[in-house]
């Protein structure tokens, strides 16, 4: 498949590059790069580099504005306004539950964020990344550090840095902690 078939009469200003970039599109203002590269992106404003990077699905397109996603499956299935995802699954998201709904969220790292569907930020492989099976939707976390926070799930406003900092706690909020392996 040709990169760009079947885009809207409403796609404008738009590069697709890969297999099946862009295809199914209708946004506008929107860079894509990699095969299957928001196949099915209908918002405005984005950057996708990567494998499926911002890709949607056939029944579910992503339509939120201002996003950034480099990485394979970087923001596959994340539906926020104003993401960045940098890393191999990073914000992925799953084909089979909601979108990420995160709005204003920051990942960087592989699956950093992966099932985060709240506004955070996150840096670190496979840090505050939650499951297919149960999404992270405690919102305004700040996360450094690779393996932290990894059973949030509905925790908020926690400041968790180190190396598998914070990987106890589910639901609490406001905590601190700091350096590796600081838990609570």
């Amino acid at each position: 498949r040709t990169a760009g078939q079947n885009t809207t009469s409403g796609a404008s200003n738009i590069v697709a590059v890969g297999w099946s970039a862009l295809n199914n599109a209708a946004g506008t203002n929107v860079v894509a790069i990699g095969p299957a590269a928001g196949q099915y992106f209908t918002a405005s404003g984005a950057v996708l580099v990567g494998s499926n990077a911002g890709g949607g699905s056939a029944t579910t397109s992503i339509t939120a504005v201002g996003k950034v996603f480099l990485g394979a499956n970087a923001g596959q299935y994340a539906d926020g306004t104003s993401q960045v995802a940098i890393g191999r699954n990073a914000l992925q998201g799953s084909s089979t539950g909601a979108f990420l709904s995160g709005n204003n969220t920051i990942a960087i790292g592989g699956g950093a964020g992966q099932f985060l569907s709240a506004t955070g930020i996150v840096i670190g492989q496979s840090s505050l990344s939650g499951s297919a099976t149960t999404y992270v939707t405690g919102s305004n976390n700040v996360v450094v550090g690779g393996g932290a926070a990894t059973k949030i799930t509905t925790g908020t406003n926690n400041i968790i840095l180190g190396y598998a900092a914070g990987v106890t706690p589910t639901t609490g909020g406001s905590n601190i902690f700091i350096g590796q392996g600081a838990d609570g």
